[in-house]
């Protein structure tokens, strides 16, 4: 049985999911339905909380890549109550192991329940981005700027011999660009990069324009003969971060060059930070 010592609650313990009768793992299920709460494939059922024999709460987590995230469910007969704070301290005493073996582990949250980010807050915890509705919450040392390698090392770096020098250029496919025009680099959370940014931003680039431009028309239907093709040049500690988010060539199978430019600069201007190619 696994102690919880954050729960000082009679008649309630805390069991991993090996212990479960087959009538427990029912109700667990059912509670995973009722809650509407979409439970992904890379989560593992951690702690199942019990009242009088009971399945009255859970706790999914993940671990990949560095970064270390759960989620938690509690019945709807013993929601309002003590349980929900449990599982939360229940899953940060999770990270605190992984973080103590392995101190690159990050934390990351995504809460669904606008009503738990102020005691998230509390506990120390800080809104990292917000992305299509979700808030990301995590732990950011206090008073600390993270630098583009910080922010680098939440995601996943390119190699080190791919890592941009002051003035090299890479290139990024583009439509109806002119001469003059400023590019708009993004947050972190538009690119799909994790971490609260602090002033780091990125942009897709790639070393390889003419795949780009041909995939572009097959998935989005634009006119290849209209794209343009332009060099970003990087400034001293722009970092490249793998693109995670795309996998392979649906046709091919193999993964095209693919990365984001991490940057301080917020705005690209023609001319010094691009031009065309």
């Amino acid at each position: 049985m696994i102690k919880l010592k954050s729960l000082l609650i009679e008649a309630v313990e805390a069991v991993g999911s090996d212990e479960l009768t087959p009538e427990q793992y029912d109700q667990v299920e059912q509670m995973r339905i009722e809650s509407g709460i979409h439970i992904l494939s890379d989560r593992e059922l951690d702690t199942v909380l019990l009242v009088d024999g009971e399945a009255a709460g859970t706790l999914y987590t993940s671990y990949r890549t560095n970064v270390f995230t759960f989620d938690i469910i509690v019945s709807k007969k013993f929601r309002g109550g003590p349980l929900a704070a449990a599982l939360n301290r229940r899953g940060l005493e999770e990270y605190q192991q992984i973080l103590n073996d392995d101190p690159r582990a990050k934390l990351e949250l995504d809460v669904v329940n606008d009503k738990l980010i102020e005691p998230l807050q509390k506990w120390g915890l800080t809104i990292l981005r917000k992305v299509g509705g979700h808030t990301i919450m995590g732990y950011v040392d206090p008073g600390e700027d993270p630098d583009i390698k910080a922010v680098a090392d939440m995601n996943l770096p390119a190699d080190d011999d791919y890592q941009p020098s002051e003035g090299e250029s890479i290139y990024r496919v583009v439509w109806d660009m002119k001469k003059g025009q400023d590019i708009e680099v993004h947050d972190l959370g538009i690119v799909g990069l994790r971490g609260s940014g602090n002033g780091v931003y990125g942009i897709h680039v790639t070393s390889d324009p003419e795949y780009w431009k041909r995939r572009a028309g097959e998935d989005f239907g634009r006119e290849v003969e209209k794209s343009q093709v332009i060099n970003i040049y990087c400034s001293e500690g722009d970092m490249y971060v793998e693109d995670e988010q795309y996998a392979t060539d649906p046709d091919t199978g193999i993964k095209a060059s693919s990365f984001i430019l991490l940057t301080k600069r917020k705005v690209l201007k023609y001319g010094g930070d691009w031009d065309f190619k």
